[in-house]
């Protein structure tokens, strides 16, 4: 839209570096900088393959995303401004022709040179990065939160061909806003997406973005507390690898956890670092049955704030009327639909309120007992200090099936809290709900919880694989240099190296420390 045409003059370079790119193929010629004689010299429409090349015009850098195996490309580079010449590496570009790109190198800055009509020189760089890149385009829009606001959004993924696409970018219009509670006072901000036909927003589009569910909502996470930037993703992967939902036979597309990918953004003419891209935890996601005012089947809710109702320290009943109870918050039923608290407001009370005769014969028939086990190990194993009665979901599939947890927004674990300072290592996490099945021990549940966790130290959970997780995001960091853009876009002062090496050694002093404690029960 008009952003392409503000951009255009900023983008040149960036096509014009890959057109000279290819030195195998030319011999080499000094460069001549005398004036075109042409009168058109305005630069714009910097394209490759016929796509507006992301551009930060605060560092003159432009970028463009390719697979990690990729060292030989062919692009279809155009612009705009024909008395324009460019020039990479003494190379001149030619304008609207193959560029034949050979020996590429993510995180090395290739030097870009434009000369306009009058003979003025300016210099610019171009990075390929391993990430895919989003573009949006505001056209001077604040986004704010709340209500959505239209602008433009662009996905560049290279990995397009695997995830079954014929486009390397994905165009549509979307209502975004700023998302989250306390981290909308930080300087880079999470944002809530929504796929749009039109800027009014009348109707959602799905479409499945970077191999993830077919869907029209969907997250940036912005990543700022987290001096890793892969605490969140790393949980979560864990979670869905070590987890199965109960009723998966029955619905094979179900997930106990979100997918994710890393991201590069650009906002209008500017970097905006690395976000995580990722699904949101919905009813779609667990797949839970249909719920009618008549009818509720599935259920799901969500503790966004601590409360001894949501730790099961306390039981008082639930108002009918209310979308909030005591740092519970209605997420399916849709609140505007129906209110409906029964559920959960007999589960608490049973769990808090009930003899241990009864609590010990009927505990399974409210919880789903080995994804209790589950949790308590997994945010145990992170250090999960906010997800022990906050940042939990409560679900249930349909009616009469008990109840289950889900973990969301883990970047304050792994031994740094919600502002990155550090944590102790040696701690055990619980509530009342953990500690009245620790103390009552229904159906041998600590030995259950012992076998669970010396089960998953053995494979899953051992060591070198749980350091791997992080690792294999940290090297395609280092590959990339995504982690040093992202830290001097924001000024943050920490490095990739010190933080690896704090998680490694907090890795193995909290396994140690597990191992005992378990070993105890």
């Amino acid at each position: 839209m008009k952003i392409y045409l503000s951009e255009l003059k900023q983008i040149i370079p960036y096509c014009l570096f890959l057109l000279s790119f290819n030195l195998a193929c030319k011999p080499h010629v000094e460069k001549d900088f005398t004036a075109p004689i042409e009168e058109n010299c305005t630069f714009s429409h910097l394209k490759f393959d016929g796509q507006v090349c992301p551009f930060d015009q605060h560092t003159k850098t432009f970028m463009y995303p390719i697979k990690s195996a990729e060292t030989e490309l062919t692009f279809f580079v155009e612009w705009q401004g024909h008395a324009v010449r460019v020039f990479f590496n003494h190379e001149e570009v030619i304008n609207h022709s193959d560029l034949n790109l050979s020996d590429i190198e993510t995180n090395t800055l290739y030097q870009l040179e434009i000369v306009d009509c009058t003979g003025i020189i300016e210099s610019y760089q171009l990075i390929f990065t391993n990430f895919p890149i989003i573009q949006i385009n505001t056209n001077g829009i604040l986004i704010q939160d709340e209500p959505k606001q239209a602008v433009e959004l662009l996905l560049y993924d290279p990995y397009f061909t695997e995830h079954n696409l014929t486009e390397k970018v994905f165009k549509s219009i979307v209502g975004i806003e700023t998302r989250g509670g306390s981290s909308q006072a930080n300087a880079k901000r999470s944002y809530a997406i929504e796929l749009w036909s039109n800027e009014n927003g009348d109707n959602k589009i799905d479409f499945p973005l970077l191999g993830m569910r077919n869907d029209d909502d969907w997250i940036l996470d912005a990543l700022f507390i987290d001096k890793s930037k892969v605490r969140n993703r790393v949980s979560t992967d864990i979670w869905r690898d070590l987890h199965s939902l109960y009723y998966s036979d029955e619905e094979p597309n179900a997930s106990p956890g979100t997918a994710a990918e890393h991201v590069e953004v650009f906002m209008d003419q500017r970097y905006h670092g690395l976000h995580n891209f990722t699904e949101r935890l919905d009813r779609k996601l667990l797949q839970l049955k249909s719920s009618e005012p008549d009818e509720v089947e599935g259920l799901l809710y969500k503790a966004f704030w601590w409360g001894p109702i949501v730790a099961f320290l306390n039981y008082y009943p639930a108002d009918p009327l209310s979308e909030t109870w005591d740092g519970w918050e209605q997420k399916y039923p849709d609140a505007e639909d129906f209110i409906s608290w029964a559920a959960l407001d007999s589960l608490s009370n049973f769990v808090v309120n009930s003899n241990d005769q009864n609590f010990n014969t009927h505990i399974h028939e409210w919880l789903h007992i080995p994804n209790v086990i589950d949790y308590f190990i997994l945010i145990n194993l992170i250090r999960g200090d906010d997800n022990v009665a906050k940042n939990i979901y409560a679900v249930r599939y349909k009616k009469g099936e008990p109840f289950f947890f889900v973990p969301w927004d883990m970047d304050a674990t792994w031994g740094r809290d919600y502002l990155g300072n550090p944590l102790d290592a040696e701690i055990i996490l619980t509530n009342g709900l953990f500690d009245r099945l620790l103390e009552n021990n229904p159906n041998n549940y600590r030995l259950q919880l012992k076998q669970r966790w010396f089960s998953l130290r053995n494979g899953l959970l051992n060591n070198p694989e749980t350091k791997a997780y992080f690792n294999k995001h940290f090297i395609q960091f280092e590959n990339s240099g995504t982690f040093e853009r992202e830290t001097d876009r924001w000024g943050f002062e920490y490095d990739l190296a010190t933080e690896k090496d704090y998680l490694e050694n907090w890795i193995d002093e909290r396994l140690i420390f597990l191992d005992e404690y378990f070993e105890s029960l």
